[in-house]
């Protein structure tokens, strides 16, 4: 059996355990054999986030693209989305970031971006992963090796293409941003303020053990404080990598993916922006979502997990929005993969459009009850959960009493070593109850 690097959002995995600079080099002497012998001189972007081995894993990927052939850009702490968006500006073949998003500092990963900005086809990753396996490299000729420069503009630009997405310039707003310790710090904060915003800023060390921690996207408690104890308009939480956008009223309350998904797909419609009045998410996304698109006469497309998966859908579809409700949003016109900030700062527009409080524009429908428990299991067992006659069994009893009123998801995470175990249900106390029975069950099974 071949080695299984990619999961849902390219490679993942614990620093020194399950991803090692071997394995990181290994990647980089690949990536450049995604090229044939056509292409004169293969050239790849690589960013990092803050975490404290992405210098480590940077120095260890740059070694082997270089000694493949490739020449390298380094755009340094930079998010995600802009290692996407520099790729095509550059005119790359290929984007190299090196994060694990939300995930602790422990964790780290790569995601690989084409030189149109999308992500690796399922098909390039499987070609990495053999190469990976098989370990034939070619030993090429000193005058033939790759060689590396850095961007120093490269935060400069893409911050720049970030206001270029504005409606104009947001005087009189207050807003708390929360960046995670992360990626976004620099760039979220300059680009706001040259934007005319009051900002209080939150988690911006560059200590790399501290990244996600207690903080960002994943952990809102001390945004959600901030904003209700300084009167401020709104807040904003990104991940590690700032793929990802989080949202909190001007009472301090966090809003719901679905509400923030369903007021950019009512606000594009209304302007006349939607194609096909059609938008894209996933399989987490709670019911009453589409119900509620539908009553306004815009059909939701459901797909697995995973925004490389959302945009697939998208193209597939002819579409310009879609996302995952975990924050994860996906404008096709602007951007090729899921941006937070640009995100924050579309949301900035129609929020000075509606002219509204945040609370009375994402209040518009009311979510089933729906709960979400991760469940820690080692990734050699998530199979021996997912198979398990009596735990299907369990969930088909459970199906028969929901009587199509609800719905259970299970399914292995593609960054954690956890599987996630979603039930929904008009009834909050039959979730709780399904839930506490399915975890007893998958517990039992393990040990």
């Amino acid at each position: 059996m071949g080695v299984k690097l990619f999961g849902t959002d390219g490679v993942r995995g614990v620093v020194s355990e399950t991803l090692t600079n071997e394995i990181a080099y290994k990647i980089g002497r690949a990536i450049p054999h995604l090229y044939d012998s056509s292409v004169d001189k293969i050239k790849i972007a690589v960013g990092k986030d803050t975490r404290v081995s992405s210098d480590m894993l940077e120095s260890a990927l740059i070694a082997g693209l270089m000694e493949s052939g490739a020449d390298v850009t380094c755009l340094g702490v930079i998010p995600s989305a802009a290692v996407s968006y520099l790729s095509k500006v550059l005119k790359t073949n290929v984007g190299v970031m090196i994060t694990a998003s939300h995930n602790p500092y422990y964790y780290n990963g790569i995601k690989i971006f084409n030189g149109n900005g999308f992500k690796l086809t399922k098909m390039q990753e499987a070609q990495i992963e053999e190469l990976v396996q098989n370990n034939k490299f070619t030993t090429l000729p000193n005058e033939q090796l790759g060689q590396k420069t850095d961007c120093n503009k490269a935060t400069q630009c893409y911050e720049n293409y970030l206001i270029s997405n504005a409606s104009g310039f947001f005087d009189g707003l207050s807003i708390v941003v929360d960046c995670a310790n992360g990626a976004g710090s620099k760039v979220f904060t300059w680009t706001l303020k040259k934007l005319g915003v009051r900002v209080k800023t939150l988690f911006t060390s560059k200590n790399g053990l501290k990244i996600n921690k207690d903080c960002g996207a994943t952990h809102l408690e001390a945004l959600c404080n901030e904003v209700k104890k300084g009167g401020y308009d709104i807040g904003f939480a990104l991940d590690g990598d700032a793929d990802r956008l989080m949202i909190v009223d001007e009472n301090g309350k966090v809003v719901v993916g679905e509400s923030v998904f369903y007021l950019f797909s009512k606000y594009l419609k209304e302007k006349k922006q939607l194609k096909n009045n059609t938008v894209v998410s996933t399989v987490m996304s709670n019911a009453s979502l589409e119900e509620a698109l539908k009553k306004i006469g815009i059909s939701l497309i459901i797909t697995q997990v995973g925004d490389e998966n959302v945009v697939e859908e998208m193209l597939k579809n002819n579409l310009n929005f879609g996302g995952e409700t975990s924050g994860h949003y996906m404008f096709s016109n602007a951007v090729t993969t899921s941006d937070g900030i640009l995100s924050a700062i579309l949301f900035l527009n129609l929020l000075k459009e509606y002219n509204l409080p945040v609370s009375k524009l994402t209040n518009l429908f009311s979510l089933y009850p729906q709960k979400v428990k991760n469940i820690a299991v080692e990734e050699s067992q998530n199979q021996v959960v997912l198979n398990s006659e009596l735990v299907q069994k369990k969930i088909k009893e459970w199906e028969q009493k929901l009587n199509k009123k609800g719905r259970i998801l299970l399914r292995a995470s593609g960054t954690e070593k956890v599987i996630r175990l979603l039930v929904e249900a008009k009834d909050e106390k039959i979730v709780n109850e399904i839930i506490i029975n399915l975890e007893n069950e998958i517990k039992k099974l393990l040990n």
